[in-house]
């Protein structure tokens, strides 16, 4: 059984590289190509493969920051679900004891 396990991953990645095609740009700099159901409205137009490279080079320079909001809201979600499961009632971060006298400041 541990022979079909080895080999299940090399076999998958063989099966996914031999159905896939190959990629000739993305889909926003595809469809600035004159290749597509709309060709006949913006045939005329000169700058609808500028307009689509604009428009992909948008979208990756997004992505950082979309990608860090969706991580930080996954945490602030996940902080904010854990302290509703644990009643509410977290120590604070430098609790003070009752019997304990408050320290003296000794800056003067």
């Amino acid at each position: 059984m541990k022979w079909f396990h080895a080999l299940l991953l090399p076999l998958a990645l063989v099966g996914m590289l031999a159905c896939s095609s190959p990629a000739s740009a993305c889909p926003n700099c595809k469809d600035g190509l004159a290749t597509g159901a709309h060709e006949e409205e913006d045939d005329n137009d000169p700058l609808r493969e500028s307009r689509a490279y604009n428009y992909s080079i948008y979208f990756m320079v997004s992505m950082p920051y979309l990608l860090l909001l969706g991580f930080g809201a996954l945490v602030g979600l996940s902080i904010a679900r854990h302290r509703r499961l644990a009643g509410g009632n977290q120590p604070a971060a430098n609790p003070v004891s009752p019997s304990e006298p408050p320290a003296k400041d000794v800056s003067a």
